[in-house]
């Protein structure tokens, strides 16, 4: 394959999604911080650090089909959900 964009971070990273139209990807780390980046340029858009250090790990992230919000699941079965309210994006060029 061929290496499109590459994300830096200095913690593992556990889980990811990438939104329907490819300009979103959220990150949860091994220690549940959670980092939105642009797809296209491979910026940080913002962090959440509301679980850092929980024994609750994430299981999941899913992002809605219109990418306003993301929830994410921990291994216990618990939900949240955020809203994703940042500046419209341009679409991934593939080209």
């Amino acid at each position: 394959g061929t290496i499109l964009r590459i994300f830096t971070t200095n913690k593992p990273v556990s889980k990811i999604a990438l939104s329907h139209d490819g300009t979103l990807l959220i990150t949860g780390l091994k220690d549940n911080s959670i980092i939105i980046w642009n797809a296209q340029t491979g910026s940080k858009l913002g962090s959440i650090n509301n679980y850092v250090n929980s024994h609750n790990q994430i299981s999941r992230i899913t992002l809605s089909p219109c990418s306003s919000f993301f929830i994410v699941e921990f291994e216990n079965t618990s939900q949240e959900k955020y809203p994703l309210i940042i500046p419209i994006l341009p679409k991934l060029s593939l080209s």
